[in-house]
């Protein structure tokens, strides 16, 4: 899951990452963002074929996980934007 998260204003919006790609249905509002990603637990019916949450979970850093660590920032123009993020361990 990935979190554009906007601590002057006090909102946010959170999407699920799918196969490293991740798309927001409802456009953001134009700012600045600091951005965590989290594990996102698979789909119940897949859940039999995919490692434990507990394992997806540490493929991410702890410090991305956390608005106060995650370092990421994001600054949402008009139009379309696109953000790519390299998470390093």
């Amino acid at each position: 899951m990935v979190t554009f998260e906007d601590p002057t204003r006090g909102h946010g919006a959170s999407t699920v990452v799918d196969s490293g790609n991740y798309r927001f249905e409802t456009p953001l509002i134009i700012g600045d963002y600091t951005i965590t990603i989290q594990a996102s637990p698979p789909p119940p019916s897949a859940m039999a074929s995919q490692p434990p949450a507990s394992a997806i979970a540490q493929t991410i850093p702890t410090k991305y996980q956390k608005v106060a660590g995650s370092g990421l920032k994001a600054k949402v123009t008009e139009g379309t934007n696109k953000f790519d993020f390299e998470l390093k361990h």
